[in-house]
């Protein structure tokens, strides 16, 4: 039986782009992953490049949200110099994102847009004054009256990339794909053994896990060592406008989108091919896969669109997409060597993409330089005990924030009702906080990460 250099679990963004960086050096390389990646993060994503239109209001007392910024801005320059590539030149769909303030925006929404423009003026991306925002300010259909540009901030199309890159690997010599999932990972003398669902056997030297939320379905020794990664369900939509209605009303090349909310990752339409759009999305963290579209996020993400950005959304097509984010235990990545032959990547959530080729690139020298070990993605090792969420009382505030602002925006609530919501939330946190720590064996003071607090019932 053949035995492997390098056996790559996972045909997303990283472990794809991990293959097509290995394939240059001769390696002997197999690429494990389903053709249709059903259920891929990256596959179901905007594509977004985002580092700055991401930014939360809490990133002045959060490391991790100041840490992933500076890792953004690394990758975006990796991004840039991908152009010269060709299988990546002419993949890019966006070049610039509008930031935009809703007219009826909560107290969340107004921090978050506040947080982005203060960043984006501190790196010296922030425009202001651009003809596209001149676009939007005479548009009919565009309703914010408080909105600027983030210049070089754009966006991929993720389904073009993929295929690149698959007719690219297909057709090297030195690369082997299958098709499928891989189940189990046993140590036989000096091998490493890889079960598939179709029961077939893949061996390897070096194994790379980094296959998102699905490392759960893979059984291997220790693994319970390794933090617990959820489904962090991403619902959007992708829009077909042959008759280019959205083309007439949005700027050419340019991402629009609000800021994070509290039920969303921010309202966006996303260009792709000449007439298509992508609209997202939806964020819902689960312990169990679903592949089923939610119609009250559907219906939130059309009626936002048509009531804050364009017109006569209902005269197009759509269809339906999702993803599972992963998302780690603590809500920080999970990067590096779990022993001397595996190397695992996961808990990247959203950012996934947007890190793709500086996570490539750390985790390749990871792996063929022995005494390398990655400084940017240091203290997020496989390996690590769970990293406290600052401390409750933050948690806490960040926990009734985003609630009472998803509240708000679905009109389940109104502003009366946020006194005594916010008491009963603290009550909800408290109570979590107490049921997960002693699930887990935590310590009392232990900072459960707010977005997997109610997902302990």
């Amino acid at each position: 039986m053949k035995t492997f250099e390098t056996a790559i679990i996972g045909n997303g963004i990283i472990g794809t782009m991990i293959a097509y960086q290995l394939s240059k050096k001769k390696n002997s390389i197999v690429l494990i992953g389903p053709k249709n990646r059903k259920g891929s993060a990256s596959a179901a994503a905007g594509a977004m490049l985002n580092v700055f239109g991401e930014i939360d209001y809490d990133i002045e007392n959060n490391d991790y949200l100041k840490k992933k910024v500076s890792l953004g801005i690394l990758a975006t320059k990796k991004w840039n110099k991908l152009k010269k590539d060709r299988v990546f030149k002419d993949i890019f769909t966006a070049d610039d994102t509008v930031v935009f303030q809703s007219e009826n925006a909560t107290k969340l929404e107004k921090l978050c847009f506040n947080s982005i423009k203060k960043y984006a003026k501190k790196y010296k991306i922030l425009i202001d004054r651009h003809k596209k925002l001149t676009f939007l300010k005479n548009s009919k259909s565009f309703k914010s009256k408080k909105f600027f540009m983030l210049k070089g901030e754009g966006a991929i199309d993720i389904k073009k990339l993929f295929n690149n890159l698959d007719s690219y690997l297909n057709n090297k010599k030195n690369v082997t794909y299958f098709e499928d999932y891989a189940t189990n990972i046993l140590k036989i003398k000096n091998k490493n053994k890889i079960k598939l669902k179709n029961n077939k056997h893949i061996y390897a030297d070096k194994i790379i896990i980094c296959n998102g939320s699905f490392l759960n379905k893979i059984n291997f020794k220790n693994k319970k060592n390794i933090l617990d990664v959820y489904y962090g369900i991403g619902n959007a939509v992708e829009i077909y406008d042959k008759n280019n209605i959205l083309k007439k009303q949005l700027p050419p090349r340019t991402v629009i989108r609000s800021p994070n909310r509290g039920s969303t990752c921010g309202i966006h339409i996303v260009p792709r091919k000449s007439n298509e759009y992508y609209l997202g999305a939806g964020s819902e963290i689960s312990h169990k896969e679903n592949y089923k579209s939610k119609i009250g996020t559907i219906l939130y993400l059309l009626n936002t669109a048509k009531n804050e950005i364009v017109d006569n959304i209902s005269k197009l097509n759509f269809a339906a997409v999702l993803g599972f984010r992963p998302f780690s235990f603590d809500g920080q990545p999970i990067f590096g060597k779990f022993n001397k032959d595996i190397s695992i990547i996961s808990g990247t959530k959203r950012d996934g993409l947007t890190l793709a080729p500086l996570i490539v690139e750390e985790i390749l020298k990871e792996i063929q330089m022995k005494s390398y070990t990655s400084k940017l993605f240091d203290g997020w090792s496989p390996l690590r005990k769970p990293i406290s969420f600052k401390n409750q009382t933050f948690s806490s505030k960040v926990y009734i924030d985003n609630k009472i602002s998803g509240l708000l925006e679905h009109q389940d609530i109104s502003k009366k009702d946020i006194p005594r919501v916010k008491k009963e939330l603290m009550n909800e946190s408290v109570f979590f906080h107490k049921k997960i720590i002693k699930s887990k064996n935590l310590d009392k003071k232990f900072a459960v990460h707010p977005e997997l607090l109610n997902t302990f019932k």
